[in-house]
Formats: C-alpha cells, structure tokens, sequence
C-alpha cells in the first residue's frame, strides 16, 4: 500500500471509528436511562468512547495533514470525523472546565454530626457504587468550605403531619419512594422517608434520606443526598437538598395545620339556640 493509500485509509478509519463512538455514547444513553442498564457498565462504555474519540483525532489529523500536503482525496472524511469526535469530547470538556475545582464528595446532608442512614436503599446499591456509610469529618469539613452551612427545616408543625408532607414533596418532584418509616417505629422520636432520584439526562441514580424528628415546638427536617457512582457529585446533591427544601416549604404554606383546620370546622358549626 503506497502512501497515498494509507493516508485515504487513516481517513476512512478514522469516519468509521467516529461514527462507532457517536453511536455507542448515543445508545448507552438510551440503554442505561430506559432499559436499567448498570450504571458501572455505562461508565465504562462512555469511557471507551472517549478513548475511542482520542483516536480518531491522530489518526484524522495524520490524515488530514498528509492530504492537505498532497492534494489527496479523502480530506473531508478526515475532518468529518474530527468535527464528530470533538462534539463528543465536548461534553466531558465542558465538565472538567466547570466543574474541575469543585469538591471531591458525593454525599452531602444538612447533619453532619449524625447524618440520616439510608434505610430503604441498603439492598438496592449494586456492587462497586459507593458506600452507604456517611464518609464523616473530611466529607463535613469539605461541604462547609463549598456550600456553606446547609441548616436543617424547622417546620411549626406536629412531626407527624410534617412526614406526611416530606412524602408529598418528594412525589411531587417526582422521586421514587422506596421506604418510609412511620414516626416512632424504631422506638425513637424520628420518622423516616428515603427516596431515589436520577438525573435528568443520564439517569444516574442519587440516594435521598430525609428524617423528621419531634422536637420541643414542632419538627427538625434533616436531608442527605448521595451518588451512587462517582468522585465528585458536581455540585447536584447540594442543589437538591435546597430544592427539596423548597418544595416542603411550599407544601407548608399550602396546607392549613392540622389542628388549625379543626379549629376551623367547629368555627363553622351553627350555634344551637337553648
């Protein structure tokens, strides 16, 4: 094979190679968001992509650079496959630039002295993801310095109705509920509600437990959130713990008290006359 050959070669090569990785990201995405695929088996899948990507850029660039000398055909399958690769590397790329400072944790909780333990989720990690144990002081001492102080939610109501609303905050954002423990089940002043949410592209799995504790006036709301893979969360599992606050502040004021509501009923009772 001459040199003219190889060089129109490489570029073909590197056209097929690009469309495989354009095709293999594209089909991890569907598999593992619609069809359960594992999480570590898309990992690694988006990883030979990527290496995948790299390759095709020598073998397009030695392509390219020796057509481009010669006057060669097969220019634009070099440069096709070019262009496709770098759009893929994008993505990780614009991870990497905006996110390459933040913290490496992935679990984050409103108490980091006595964090929530997830409960329901315990059976349902597959082997590899991270550890269910909340990693202590340098994961603690870490989430101060990024994201500040993450308070618990004072609620102003009974621990009880207020875990009955933490439900309907989590359905209403769409979690999955996989275990609820009712107030005062394991013979403590706390309930229990543990949920599973995914991210919006990818479908990653996070872990959510959020405990209500019966405290002198009312409830304490502690919420934790972890991933299930990965170094760093980028950030999502703080964003979530302040959105699920969000959503139980606005189940509160959109519900009345239970006690008030009662109160209100009798109100509404016709005087009888003596």
């Amino acid at each position: 094979m001459n040199e003219e050959q190889r060089a129109i070669s490489s570029s073909v090569w590197a056209i097929r190679i690009a469309l495989f990785c354009a095709a293999l990201v594209l089909l991890t995405i569907i598999f593992h968001r619609i069809f359960g695929m594992a999480t570590a088996v898309a990992l690694n899948l988006f990883a030979l992509s990527f290496a995948g990507c790299v390759l095709v850029l020598v073998v397009g660039l030695f392509a390219l650079v020796r057509i481009w000398h010669r006057g060669w055909r097969g220019g634009s399958n070099a440069t096709t496959a070019m262009v496709i690769a770098l759009a893929i590397l994008a993505w990780p790329g614009f991870v990497f630039v905006a996110y390459g400072d933040g913290p490496a944790i992935n679990d984050i909780t409103t108490d980091t002295t006595n964090p929530p333990r997830f409960i329901g989720v315990a059976g349902k990690r597959p082997k590899g993801s991270n550890p269910l144990e909340y990693p202590g002081a340098t994961f603690a001492e870490i989430q101060r310095k990024t994201y500040g102080p993450l308070r618990p939610l004072t609620v102003d109501r009974p621990a009880k109705e207020t875990l009955e609303l933490v439900e309907q905050a989590l359905r209403r954002m769409r979690m999955s509920i996989v275990a609820e423990t009712p107030l005062d089940t394991l013979g403590v002043g706390w309930g229990q509600v543990d949920a599973v949410d995914r991210t919006l592209v990818l479908g990653f799995y996070d872990d959510i437990a959020v405990r209500v504790t019966r405290v002198q006036r009312g409830s304490l709301v502690d919420i934790r959130s972890a991933s299930r893979f990965g170094i760093s969360d980028l950030g999502r599992n703080a964003e979530r713990i302040r959105e699920i606050k969000a959503e139980i502040v606005a189940r509160i004021e959109a519900t009345v008290p239970a006690g008030r509501n009662r109160q209100r009923r009798l109100s509404r009772r016709p005087i009888k006359q003596q």
